[in-house]
């Protein structure tokens, strides 16, 4: 798969460049991005950070200042307990572990030249709060049940200032695999349609499996 014959060489070939978002969704984060001088980007549930990477290409072409976050379990993943609190299989279709390990996708980054940006391994919902920094685009990729996305919104909307865009993946409730997850707990889906009447944010649009929002208060 991907003309490689170990584990670990199918792993680089996949740091930076496996993402499942669409090309309208990302030029739309992209245009949210722009709108901000200095912009300041993250990202909850990097994987082996194909978008990540499209993000920071983005930014690299686009903007003198700016810095990326991302969030994710990395290797950690692998000691995770499977089952109704994870989302996110253990083992890939080829029955190759399906876990991106941090260092791998920096040094992937790094060859990319891409210098400005933080990877942070650990439990979204705590390693967002640890930033010292205000985010003016949050992308949440993470694990997909209710009660992780909605954890995840708790703790990105504290780091975000009045104006900033929150999206959501796998926010649709008739795609796959976002139908799964919707049939399971509600999902990020849940989550969205309960936010359209908080009035920390604005709901703004609906796109493919995205739902955006505008922060109001955080």
């Amino acid at each position: 798969m991907y003309g490689a014959a170990t584990e670990s060489q199918l792993r680089s070939k996949l740091y930076g460049s496996r993402s499942g978002i669409e090309p309208e969704e990302l030029e739309e984060i992209c245009l949210l991005l722009s709108k901000h001088e200095s912009p300041i980007y993250g990202e909850i549930g990097v994987y082996f950070g194909g978008t990540f990477r499209k993000v920071l290409d983005f930014l690299k072409e686009n903007k003198k200042a700016y810095h990326a976050y991302g969030f994710d379990l990395f290797e950690d993943l692998s000691s995770e307990r499977f089952g109704d609190e994870q989302t996110h299989e253990l083992y890939n279709k080829w029955n190759i572990l399906n876990v991106a390990f941090k260092e791998g996708l920096e040094n992937k980054l790094d060859e990319l030249g891409h210098t400005n940006f933080n990877l942070v391994k650990g439990s979204s919902e705590k390693t967002v709060c640890d930033i010292d920094k205000k985010f003016n685009v949050f992308f949440i990729d993470g694990n997909h049940t209710y009660q992780q996305a909605k954890l995840d919104f708790n703790s990105v909307i504290k780091k975000c200032e009045a104006g900033s865009s929150i999206i959501f993946d796998n926010s649709s409730s008739d795609m796959e695999p976002d139908v799964r997850y919707v049939e399971k707990d509600g999902g990020p889906w849940k989550v969205c349609q309960e936010l359209k009447s908080d009035p920390r944010v604005k709901f703004i649009k609906k796109m493919v499996r995205c739902t955006y929002f505008k922060v109001i208060k955080s």
